[in-house]
Order: C-alpha cells, then structure tokens, then sequence
C-alpha cells in the first residue's frame, strides 16, 4: 500500500512539472510529453498516472480556471505558474477524481496552504447553479470545457442538444479501432495471435476487418503483434476518407499530404502495391519517421517525396488524396490541448494553407478530365470543410462533387455541398470528428 501511494505521489511530482513547462511553452501536451519520455526514462514507469492527471486537467482547463476566479482571492492568470498549475491539478482531483480533501493536502496543498480556503469553496460549489446566469456561450463553454469559440460555431450549426451530446463524447474516453496489416499479414492470424492477449474486439459491421477493441489496448500496442507492424490502430473514419478514393491496382495515385503514412499503407493494401503511389510531405522531419515505418509496415515500394503540397510535385496522378492540414479539433477526445490552441486567427491561417494546396492541385489537373480528389480534414468546422468546398465549387465550374453511400452523415445544412459529402463524428459514430468530400475533374 505504501509503495503505491509513494507511486502515486512521484506521478503527481511530475506531472506538476509538465504542466508548468506546458503552460510556459507553444507546444502540443502530446508532443511535450513525447519529448519528456525520450528524455527521461524514469517516466516511463509512471506513464498511465501522469497522462491521465496532465491530460484530464488539461482537458478541464477552461472550467477550472473559471472556477479558481470565482471563488479565489485571485485568478489563475494572476497567480505564478507554479502555483496555478498546483491548483489546478488540485482541483481535477478533488473536483473529478473525487480524491479526497485529506490526500489533497498531504499531496499538493501542503506547498500552497494559503489556498485551501479557495479549494475547499470550489470543491463544495454547485457549477450549474453558479453559471446560470451566464449567457448560453459561456455557460456551455464552462459546463462542458470548451472554448467559446468552437461552442459558438457548434450552435450556429447544430441544435443544442446535439452540440451538448458531442462536447460531452469530447470529453469521453476515445475509441480504438484495429485493422490486420494485409502487406504482411492477414485477418484470421490477427484475431489467432490477439487470442494470447487480453484483448477484447467487435468487429465492425460498415467496414471489412476492421474491429473496435472494447478493452485491452494498452495491451494491444504494447505487443510485438503492434510493434512488428502486423495490426494497425487506425481511426475508421480515417479509413473511410481513403475508401472514398476507391484507390485500384494499376492507377497513379498521390497522397498529398501523407505522414504519418496510416493512409498511404491502406492504399498500398487496396492496390495489392501494383502501379505508382507517390507519398509527398513538406517536414523533412516526419517524411523521415514515416519512412521508416513504411519499411516496418511493408509498403517500401512507396514513393516518397519532401515537398509542399501546394507546388504540385505530381501532375500525372488518377487519384489525389488531400488529407489536409488542420485545426484536429476531429480528435479533442484524444488531444485536449488542441482546444486551448484554437483561435480565430490561428484557424484563418490553417484555412489559407488548405485553400492554396486545393487551387494549386485543381488548377493543375484541370487539363485532366477524370482525376478524382478527396479532400478530408480531422476537423469539426465548417470553415475547414463545407465553407472550402463550396468555395471551389463556385470557382471551379469544371468540377463536380461525387456522393457516397457511407454511413456518414450530411454535412452542415447551411451549404450547398451538404448532401454529396459525408461528416463523422464521435457522438453519433464513435469515430473521430471528420469531413470527407470527393472532387471530380469534368470535360
């Protein structure tokens, strides 16, 4: 019992510590404990604990900001970001973890003794009651830890009920679903070696072998059976975008924007590898990671290219798959602190990149009727998705917009292009949020 509250209380150590340089720094919680892992071997042994103490907090983050302002002496701006950060890991806790005031103090209040006042109104407060009063915006951005900018946009777009329902799997625990590696394996010796582990599967009733892991992933990839590359965790609305571009054995096909590579792998399986998939990527740096893994998974044949999807490096393509830079507020349930880097002037900028690579690419295949372009974001805005393809659409008259019978839904009903594209998301498919439309170059 000892050896496990001393384990507990190094985990809580350092994930105060991520906090206070997440705080501090521009970086994703992700790729900043990426790093701390590379770095600090320690860690490892504590790894479940402090994800889910620095990724739930985080995930709060908003709310208990807010309530450390309406019941405290100061705000968390106001405090250091030692302290506000102590606080708030203080306030997860007691708040959601129900941890009890005791434990509390033995581990965190002990440092910060003039604020147990201040956390002991919050964890007695009734949030519902004290942001009643609030405008409809702010009281669902604090309820359900959301900025009031996704909130707002989520309204104008969906009824209430359903933007609460979505905010609510946001904050849910993610799904996993797995896939055989065909390049190199097959699906019944997938479920025979996942039979040794405790792995529990359903298979999916849309998509050919593809399996939602209802408990055992951890696991799952921590088995040689993920490591070597024989089964993928691979998001089904992810595979979905590829299954839109039909991709066949003999055509010419460019993934455009291609790292990791999950999506260029699919398509080496769907064309059995026979014919040409170039894979562009404009970070030297993930081009490189991807590379590698594409030795790992078997899918070597692939080619690579560092470049800028907006340059247009392939102009012979049959099928273009444009899985676009974006905002990836589709996978909030897995990354939190994408939400807190969300603003208006981040999310314009994402926008201009996405409408370059989609001119760029339309216009020079506009000589080349038959070309087929699915353009995806892992995004819940109507900015990175309907807004952009109604834009082209307008633009371009030589393009035509292919519909698909997925189990998605319609997109955003204030657009034109709602009924020929599909959207995903985790409240009503248990997948991650996604946009998938499918462009046709005409005569």
């Amino acid at each position: 019992m000892a050896e496990k509250e001393d384990s507990e209380q190094i985990a809580r150590e350092h994930a105060i510590r991520i906090l206070v340089e997440y705080d501090k720094s521009s970086q994703s919680l992700k790729s900043l404990l990426r790093e701390k892992y590379d770095s600090y071997q320690e860690l490892h042994q504590y790894r479940g604990l402090v994800e889910s103490l620095t990724f739930e907090t985080i995930k709060y983050l908003n709310t208990i900001d807010w309530l450390i302002s309406r019941y405290g002496a100061k705000s968390a701006k106001q405090m250091s970001v030692y302290e506000r950060n102590l606080l708030r890991l203080v306030i997860y806790e007691g708040r959601w973890l129900k941890t009890s005031i005791r434990t509390l103090l033995e581990s965190y209040l002990y440092k910060i003794p003039e604020m147990v006042s201040t956390v002991r109104k919050i964890l007695d407060s009734h949030l519902d009651k004290a942001i009643l009063s609030l405008p409809i915006v702010n009281r669902l951005s604090i309820k359900f830890a959301h900025p009031t900018f996704l909130v707002e946009t989520l309204l104008d777009n969906l009824p209430e009920e359903e933007v609460i329902q979505l905010m609510r799997a946001n904050n849910g625990p993610r799904s996993y679903f797995i896939r055989p590696n065909k390049l190199v394996s097959s699906t019944e010796s997938m479920i025979e070696m996942i039979g040794s582990l405790d792995v529990h599967l359903t298979r999916d009733s849309d998509v050919s072998d593809l399996f939602l892991v209802e408990n055992g992933i951890d696991n799952l990839v921590r088995s040689k059976l993920f490591t070597e590359g024989n089964v993928l965790v691979q998001d089904k609305a992810s595979m979905l975008s590829v299954l839109a571009l039909d991709p066949k054995p003999g055509e010419i096909i460019w993934d455009a924007c291609a790292a990791p590579g999950m999506k260029t792998q699919l398509i080496s399986e769907l064309t059995h590898s026979i014919g040409t998939i170039y894979a562009s990527e404009s970070s030297p740096e993930r081009i490189e990671i991807a590379k590698k893994r594409a030795n790992i998974l078997g899918y070597s044949s692939v080619k690579w290219l560092l470049a800028d999807a907006s340059s247009v490096p392939i102009e012979n393509a049959d099928k273009i798959l444009i899985d676009a830079p974006c905002s990836s507020t589709g996978i909030i349930w897995s990354y939190p602190s994408f939400k807190w880097q969300l603003n208006k002037n981040s999310l314009m900028a994402l926008m201009a990149v996405q409408n370059k690579i989609l001119d760029s690419i339309i216009e020079a295949y506009q000589n080349r009727p038959g070309t087929e372009i699915v353009y995806a974001t892992c995004s819940i805005l109507p900015h990175e998705g309907e807004s952009q393809i109604d834009s082209v659409m307008d633009r371009y008259s030589f393009l035509e917009l292919v519909k698909h019978q997925h189990i998605g839904s319609m997109g955003y009903t204030s657009f034109k292009c709602k009924d020929h594209i599909q959207r995903y998301f985790p409240h009503i498919h248990n997948t991650s949020g996604f946009f998938i439309s499918h462009l046709r170059i005409t005569d």
